[in-house]
């Protein structure tokens, strides 16, 4: 191995070891703890807000590259529903006593430092229930009703989002302005009873002011969070113009081009390859040796035949048509 190849080498390696950690992002997937979402929710079945909370779970990478995919996994919410929603159902015959209630969940959830920013999960059907109801007279609507809070866990589909240029990526669920239950929230519910009850909730907090509550909206917690990080540049190693990996055949490109420098050139003269006269060489045919004697003087070199002339009646020689006289 040349001089120069051990050096390149050696110094290609060292900055491979020294930057190898720089330039290659770290794949481990960060799962996110549980992080509960108080919502204020409106319905379609009487104007009272109630409140509701969502504990999202989702798994994103630990870091991504700009412009990069950003997958959200393994996507999930426990929803927590007060028991009085459900007695505001039982009372008008809505909702039977130990039933169940079936619906359909979706979420909007904001990203930050993205190029989509929000996006809306699939619709998941859910089941409430069995929704016990206490009446102690046994009759309803006469105010002695009540019914636990009901917990249920809806999967959603995974999601995708595109890495921006830099910053933390925080997820969350979207505060998405509500008035009534019409539109979109942050988190929508549809439950069947018997007809379509649709409950649109977004981060915020309900203060109990009969006869319809108050709500306070807000920014939700995060779900979870990743980072965008630039890859630095591969390190340029010592003496070298090229950073290591951008040019993978400039070592071997700078090793022919130096062999050419330094190999004897072989010159062609009247058809004649002919090489320097070495000393260990030996004597030269006579038809050549000339050659050697005028190499650098291409002035007196008048011309050269291809082949040998036989003049008749003169002694052959070259000096006669060397040399102009």
């Amino acid at each position: 191995m040349s001089r120069f190849t051990s050096r390149a080498l050696s110094g290609a390696l060292a900055a491979l070891a020294g930057g190898a950690g720089l330039a290659v992002l770290p794949s481990t997937a960060a799962v996110a703890q549980a992080t509960p979402t108080t919502n204020a929710c409106y319905n379609s079945a009487t104007a009272a807000i109630a409140p509701a909370t969502a504990d999202f779970n989702a798994t994103v990478p630990s870091s991504v590259a700009p412009g990069a995919n950003v997958p959200v996994t393994n996507l999930s919410s426990t929803i927590t529903m007060p028991g009085a929603v459900f007695v505001t159902g039982y009372n008008p015959g809505l909702v039977p006593d130990g039933g169940n209630v079936a619906g359909t969940v979706s979420a909007r959830l904001r990203a930050t430092n993205t190029v989509e920013g929000e996006k809306a999960t699939n619709a998941v059907p859910a089941s409430i229930g069995p929704i016990d109801i206490s009446d102690p007279d046994g009759t309803p609507g006469t105010g002695d009703e009540t019914a636990p809070d009901q917990i249920f866990t809806v999967n959603f589909a995974d999601m995708a989002y595109t890495a921006g240029a830099s910053g933390p990526i925080v997820l969350r669920e979207a505060s998405v302005p509500i008035t009534n239950a019409a539109g979109s929230g942050g988190l929508s519910i549809d439950a069947q009873l018997g007809f379509t009850v649709k409950f649109r909730c977004s981060p915020g907090t309900v203060e109990v002011v009969p006869p319809n509550n108050t709500a306070t909206f807000g920014t939700a917690p995060a779900i979870s969070t990743t980072n965008v990080v630039v890859p630095a540049a591969a390190p340029v190693a010592a003496n070298d113009s090229a950073s290591v990996g951008a040019n993978p055949g400039g070592f071997r490109q700078r090793d022919r081009q130096r062999h050419r420098r330094q190999r004897r050139p072989r010159r062609r003269l009247g058809g004649h390859r002919v090489r320097p006269l070495g000393r260990n060489r030996g004597r030269q045919p006579r038809r050549h040796r000339h050659l050697h004697q005028h190499l650098g003087r291409p002035d007196r070199l008048v011309h050269l035949h291809r082949r040998r002339r036989r003049r008749t009646g003169e002694q052959r020689g070259h000096g006669q048509h060397l040399h102009p006289r």
